[in-house]
C-alpha cells in the first residue's frame, strides 16, 4: 500500500530529524552528528521519492543539506521547491526561493553569475520590484556583471531602462558608440 509506505518512511525520517538535536561541534560527537545527518537525508530522500510533491520532505532536506554544507544538493532541492511553487502559482514563494538560490550560488558556491541569473528570474517574476532590481544592480557593481545588467534593463519597458543601459555602456563598459545607439533608439 503506497500510503502505508509513505507513512512509515515519513515516521522514520521524522525520528532521524528528532535525533539530530543540538550537539557539540568537536571530535567524535561532530562525526556522529554528520553520520546521523546523512542517515536523516537518506530517510527524507525516501519520503521524497514516495511523495515527489511533498513540501515537508523538501524543507527537511534543505535544512539537512545546509547542516552538512552540501550546497549543490541544496540548490537541487530548492529548484524542486521552486518548480512546485511555480506549479501552484505562488509567485511570492517563488521569488523568495529564487532569492535563496541566488544567495547559495553566490555565497556558498562562489558562482556569482549563477546567483545573478536566479535574481534575474526573480525580477522577471516580480515584474518591477525595486528591491530585486536594486539587488541585481548591487551585485553587478560588486562583480562587474555589466553585460548581464544591460540584459536585465533591456527587458524593462520605458525610457529610464534605456538610459540605464546607455549609462552602463558609457561609464562601465567604456563604449560611447553603444551608449549613443541605445539613446538614439529609445
Amino acid at each position: 500500500d503506497p500510503a502505508l509506505k509513505l507513512s512509515i518512511a515519513t515516521d522514520i525520517a521524522r525520528r532521524w530529524a528528532h535525533l539530530l538535536g543540538p550537539r557539540p561541534k568537536a571530535g567524535a560527537a561532530s562525526e556522529a552528528s554528520f553520520v546521523d545527518a546523512r542517515r536523516a537525508i537518506a530517510a527524507w530522500r525516501r519520503v521524497s521519492e514516495l511523495q515527489p510533491d511533498g513540501v515537508e520532505a523538501l524543507h527537511a532536506l534543505a535544512a539537512l543539506y545546509r547542516q552538512v554544507e552540501d550546497w549543490e544538493a541544496l540548490l537541487s532541492v530548492d529548484e524542486k521547491r521552486l518548480e512546485l511553487s511555480e506549479a501552484a502559482g505562488t509567485r511570492s514563494d517563488s521569488i523568495a526561493i529564487l532569492r535563496e538560490l541566488a544567495t547559495t550560488a553566490e555565497e556558498k558556491l562562489r558562482d556569482p553569475k549563477r546567483g545573478f541569473e536566479y535574481l534575474r528570474l526573480a525580477q522577471e517574476l516580480d515584474g518591477g520590484d525595486g528591491s530585486i532590481l536594486g539587488d541585481l544592480r548591487r551585485m553587478a557593481e560588486r562583480l562587474a556583471l555589466w553585460e548581464e545588467m544591460c540584459a536585465v534593463f533591456a527587458t524593462l519597458p520605458g525610457l529610464e531602462a534605456r538610459l540605464e543601459v546607455a549609462a552602463i555602456a558609457d561609464e562601465k563598459l567604456h563604449d560611447p558608440r553603444r551608449a549613443f545607439a541605445v539613446v538614439r533608439s529609445a
